[in-house]
């Protein structure tokens, strides 16, 4: 039927002198009368006749009032049948509900009044898929149950819905409303735990439909319908058989090992296609044996929607729900299948150390056209975020180690949820984050990581993020890597050269080239040890002048080996962990000629950085194409400070922007070091005012510069951990450092 009516009012009546006042209060206050059907099931035990209904007023002297509303049809929408069979309070439900046409059926009684606009009400309720009741007919495609109040003491506590709402689907799904084998008592029990295991109940306990029953208002008179309804064979017959029923799931027989998954679903609106998807999933997740248990929320803040839904989660336990084994987060934009769980799912049993476990889709900022993955790192200071290379993510078929993800498809254990609980995903502070704070997805992540849980995505379960455009990088079918090569000009870094170098080499391979500045430690050694080709001082005996030496060496590089870019780093810089997957990923694209990466200064032991002020945003120059490699000079050049000193990594004077990768930069990790730089610098470059003559690099160190100082560049001293994945593996202590420069 294209043109049925939204509404179906299911009417099981024992009261001849009462029912009209119900159906009269019901149709009055609707505010479209026109959408409502309303289906009265009669019993002739109760006094109403089977004649034809010739006025519309009682007839004088009649003890039973006949059916007069139905004469005036109301254009079709006005139904009667009779409660025939065992014609109980159950099989009035069931007749009625075999007769309307409506697309959501309300059951009612003879006690169960309306509230005002009850209609606009409930059809303004968004169910999800984001479908309103009035306008969408996509609603026939899927099965739920409205649940709204009625003032019955503890109905919720007690786990009952006094009146049942649920939509065509969910009732054709079944075939009847109440489980035929009931008579009246428990059977609204039965409908609600039955809708609740299968998480089709929508919460509207903000709707008031007053229930006005002897029991509870003393105002209305129990009578034989009551007496009758409430027997105590029907109160043994309905226990004992909601008890049957519970065992075998309502209808379904348990499995060897069943499980709960609890599906957290975020979002205002869903599409079609979403809704379809998801029904699916829960669908094949009940066929495999799992118990699902959805849970909706929806706030103008994504932090408060995540928190609602934990919330929700974490309050289910406490009414006497089974504990939910798995909890899955789907966004609204997300379509998720049952393949992508299944190996999630998988995922956790292969790697029981680890809590958490994600699939990923392609995400693209809102004022940017760049395209990532929903997954990564944090970048060192605990707060940014760095994303895995797009093509090697691609091309990846293990799962990989996170510290943070995006939730289109994220499945963790129970336990990490319980033991974050709902402020984990309250956001982060910083003025460094995009408007202050941090989103609710890496919030969660950043606590569970510090907490010390293991977070992984499988780069196998791709989701498709429905948006109003593709969101999918372009991959040439032919993409070879850039060939870079390494340049290095040192003193003095046997501490250092060998984890510099081994780093360096998943980027260039053995095309690393070291210029020694006559080193009196192992330095040389260490380095062709490692697998550099290593060059003497061109120049002995002359002042120092490094970009002199630079320009000499990145000569030498292009002779030995024509690469397309060559990074130059000292050799107290080791390149981050991710470095080499990010560096190839703006490489294969370039945009600029030349690229900068920022530095992690680290302080006094290899787990933490300083960052305040300058020490947070420094950046240098130091990835380039040789084709524009002349003049490398002195930063402060023209300045009236030591030229020869503090020279680029890069040539200068051409665009260049920074990328979002980390030079590990040993050289003031220790005290001792610190106060021998200071002392060298300012006894070979004394007029560096630019610099405000080196102090901000013993601050802390020297009484005559104290921690809580504001310099120039630089204080109060500020220090904060590494992330876990950026911590170097190595302990060292401060009596191993190198004497000189």
């Amino acid at each position: 039927m294209t043109n049925r009516p939204l509404f179906s009012i299911l009417h099981t009546s024992a009261r001849p002198d009462k029912w009209r006042a119900v159906y009269e209060d019901w149709i009055s206050k609707a505010e479209h009368p026109e959408d409502v059907e309303y289906v009265l099931c009669a019993d002739e035990r109760w006094g109403f006749r089977r004649q034809p209904v010739l006025t519309v007023e009682p007839v004088a002297g009649d003890s039973a009032i006949k059916l007069e509303v139905w004469e005036l049809d109301r254009d079709g929408m006005n139904t009667l049948v009779w409660n025939e069979g065992r014609k109980c309070y159950v099989d009035g439900v069931n007749t009625a509900a075999a007769a309307s046409t409506g697309r959501i059926l309300i059951v009612n009684a003879d006690d169960q009044f309306a509230c005002e606009g009850w209609d606009t009400k409930l059809s303004s309720f968004t169910v999800p898929g984001g479908y309103n009741l009035i306008r969408d007919s996509n609603l026939e495609f899927w099965p739920f149950v409205i649940e709204v109040s009625t003032g019955t003491p503890q109905e919720h506590e007690r786990g009952i819905m006094v009146m049942p709402i649920l939509s065509r689907a969910r009732y054709e799904s079944l075939g009847y409303v109440f489980f035929p084998a009931y008579e009246s008592m428990y059977a609204d029990n039965d409908f609600c735990e039955h809708a609740r295991q299968d998480g089709m109940v929508i919460d509207a306990r903000h709707l008031m439909f007053p229930h006005r029953h002897p029991l509870f208002d003393p105002a209305v008179k129990s009578d034989a319908a009551y007496e009758a309804q409430n027997r105590k064979e029907a109160y043994a017959l309905g226990q004992n058989l909601l008890m049957r029923r519970r065992a075998s799931h309502f209808g379904k027989e348990p499995l060897p090992q069943s499980k709960i998954i609890a599906v957290c679903i975020a979002g205002e609106s869903f599409s079609l296609d979403w809704m379809l998807a998801f029904m699916g999933l829960r669908d094949e997740l009940r066929q495999n044996g799992w118990t699902v248990v959805t849970h909706t929320a929806y706030a103008t803040s994504v932090h408060m929607t995540r928190m609602l839904q934990a919330k929700s989660v974490l309050e289910s336990i406490e009414q006497d729900t089974p504990i939910p084994d798995l909890v899955l987060f789907i966004d609204d934009d997300n379509l998720v299948n049952y393949g992508h769980v299944a190996q999630l799912i998988q995922d956790l049993k292969d790697f029981p150390e680890v809590d958490l476990a994600a699939g990923w889709c392609w995400i693209c900022s809102t004022n940017s056209n760049v395209i990532n993955v929903s997954c990564g790192m944090f970048s060192p200071d605990g707060l940014h975020l760095t994303y895995f290379d797009n093509l090697a993510w691609k091309k990846a078929r293990e799962p990989r180690a996170i510290d943070w993800t995006g939730f289109p498809c994220c499945l963790m254990r129970f336990s990490l949820l319980k033991e974050m609980g709902t402020a984990a995903f309250l956001p982060l502070i910083d003025e460094r984050l995009m408007f202050g704070m941090s989103g609710e997805d890496s919030a969660f992540c950043k606590r569970a990581v510090d907490a010390g849980h293991k977070l992984i995505a499988d780069p196998r379960v791709k989701v498709q993020h429905v948006k109003p455009r593709a969101i999918e990088p372009f991959f040439p079918e032919q993409y070879e890597n850039p060939k870079v090569a390494a340049m290095l000009r040192v003193h003095n870094e046997a501490r250092w050269i060998s984890r510099v170098i081994e780093a360096l080499k998943q980027l260039c391979g053995f095309k690393i080239y070291v210029l020694d500045d006559e080193s009196t430690d192992d330095t040389a050694r260490l380095a062709k040890a490692a697998g550099a080709k290593v060059f003497s001082d061109p120049f002995p005996g002359m002042e120092l002048n490094e970009g002199r030496d630079k320009d000499w060496l990145v000569k030498k590089v292009v002779e030995q080996c024509d690469p397309d870019w060559i990074l130059c780093v000292d050799g107290d810089e080791e390149l981050e962990p991710l470095g080499t997957e990010k560096i190839l990923s703006v490489l294969r694209q370039p945009q600029f000629d030349c690229y900068g990466l920022q530095f992690l200064h680290l302080w006094d032991s290899p787990d933490q950085v300083r960052v305040d002020r300058w020490y947070s945003t420094f950046a240098r120059q130091g990835l380039f194409r040789p084709s524009v490699a002349e003049g490398f000079r002195s930063f402060y050049e023209g300045r009236g400070v030591h030229s020869g000193l503090h020279v680029s990594n890069a040539p200068q004077g051409i665009p260049w922007a920074v990328m979002q990768v980390y030079l590990l930069h040993y050289g003031y990790m220790f005290k001792e070091d610190r106060i021998r730089k200071y002392n060298y610098y300012n006894r070979i470059d004394p007029n560096n005012e630019f610099e405000d003559r080196y102090r901000h690099t013993v601050q802390g160190d020297i009484p005559e510069v104290p921690a809580d100082a504001v310099l120039k560049h630089a204080g109060p001293l500020e220090l904060r951990k590494l992330p876990a994945s950026m911590i170097p593996d190595f302990k060292m202590e401060e009596s191993q450092c190198s004497a000189a420069d």
